[in-house]
């Protein structure tokens, strides 16, 4: 299927795929093609004089390099050759552009270029939507993260087209599902970051990401959502239904659950990452001296931590207790499982999550949790791997100095409150 459409930046007309993927620049001069794996990742193109580039990147996603190709016929003997002519290669370090074309990069916190790329070039500044004040060379990452191509003047964004000139995407955003109620901006399914590029970004075209301090703290009320989209592939219902699985990632809700586990695995690697370096609030600080452990230790649970669907998960419920507990001989008795302690197939279900505390494991239930509630999803990941710990729920909340209840999401919202502040989130009811 090919949808046309009008280009922004230059008098051209867009063909686009089943999948919504621009395919074709159609213009004057000829035809120009794009190709794309099933990650949405441009990995092809060939323009109107038929030559041809191919695209490689790494395996985190970002591109390393673009090479142009040969096909080489010998004529007395051997088969055909192709030969690949290196055009660019790029350099990163912690996910920081560093070099591109062989020169030093430096790059602000949205991963907009300032200095360096192609034949050395000096300062370079961007408005905020990410018009230059002084053209540049394109065909190279320019503006928070994104490929300007010279062909269109448009930024490629992996999952969609982006234009600088009007501040917006030129397709809308391919998961519905991120609609929020609670902010009417998402409603515009083509706006770029909210209407705040000073603060986000949005490297994949899918997700917002906001700068708390020095760090980004991932999505950010579903903006996009595109999580689902990014684990299914282009051409799938992007939040189906799942198949199978016990415990893992099919199953009931196994659609939500690939977004609701993307979610929260990147939020408890943000959150390691902000232990570390030491870059969490005073009262985070001291909530962690109170619970008796380090910022390693907890980090280290974060890094481990594997997601898993709680609904009909047949794993054993004893096996995630304390060994030789009153509670892990009762659940061995009765042979509970993990999933009969969540409502299976029912979003009427009020257990959230639960934790191991002799492995990495957490059980979710997808309906309930809100994969673009940054905040709220990054304390119950951050109370889920106390018990990673070996940490129990009584014990965690006399360290805090909170009521000691069987409604223990008392310790999400505290720790909602001392380690994620920022723009306002959803405290759990």
């Amino acid at each position: 299927m090919t949808i046309t459409g009008t280009c922004i930046e230059r008098p051209a007309v867009y063909g686009y795929d089943a999948a919504n993927r621009m395919v074709e620049v159609m213009e004057g001069a000829g035809n120009s093609f794009y190709g794309y794996d099933p990650d949405n990742r441009r990995i092809y193109y060939r323009d109107v004089n038929n030559n041809e580039t191919i695209y490689f990147y790494g395996a985190d996603g970002k591109k390393l390099a673009t090479y142009t190709y040969t096909i080489i016929q010998y004529i007395t003997q051997g088969n055909p050759e192709i030969q690949l002519t290196q055009q660019s290669m790029n350099v990163y370090f912690l996910g920081k552009l560093i070099s591109a074309e062989g020169n030093p990069v430096t790059t602000d916190r949205l991963g907009s270029v300032q200095h360096g790329g192609p034949g050395g070039l000096g300062h370079q500044s961007q408005y905020p939507y990410g018009v230059e004040y002084t053209l540049t060379a394109n065909d190279r990452e320019k503006y928070a993260t994104y490929t300007r191509d010279s062909l269109t003047g448009l930024d490629y964004a992996v999952n969609r087209y982006y234009s600088s000139q009007w501040g917006r995407f030129l397709s809308p955003d391919p998961y519905g599902k991120s609609i929020s109620p609670k902010n009417p901006q998402s409603w515009n399914r083509y706006a770029y970051v909210g209407g705040d590029p000073v603060n986000s970004a949005d490297p994949s075209g899918l997700y917002l990401l906001v700068w708390w301090g020095n760090w980004p703290w991932g999505l950010s009320w579903g903006w996009d959502g595109g999580l689902c989209a990014d684990v299914a592939g282009p051409g799938t219902d992007p939040c189906g239904s799942g198949s199978g699985g016990s415990g893992g990632g099919g199953g009931v809700g196994g659609g939500l659950y690939a977004m609701d586990a993307r979610a929260l695995t990147t939020y408890a690697r943000q959150f390691a990452k902000a232990l570390l370096s030491e870059n969490i609030p005073t009262d985070c600080a001291g909530d962690i001296a109170n619970l008796g452990i380090t910022p390693e230790e907890w980090a280290g649970a974060l890094d481990s931590v594997s997601v898993l669907n709680g609904i009909g998960s047949q794993v054993s419920l004893a096996s995630t207790l304390p060994n030789g507990s009153v509670q892990q001989q009762v659940a061995q008795s009765s042979g509970i499982t993990v999933g009969q302690t969540f409502s299976a197939g029912s979003s009427g279900s009020l257990q959230v999550a639960m934790a191991s505390v002799n492995g990495p494991q957490v059980w979710i239930n997808p309906f309930l949790v809100n994969p673009g509630d940054t905040q709220a999803d990054s304390a119950l990941i951050a109370h889920e791997t106390l018990h990673n710990l070996g940490l129990t729920d009584t014990t965690v909340q006399q360290d805090l100095g909170i009521p000691v209840t069987n409604n223990t999401v008392n310790i999400s919202n505290k720790l909602q409150q001392d380690c994620f502040p920022g723009p306002p989130g959803n405290i759990m009811p």
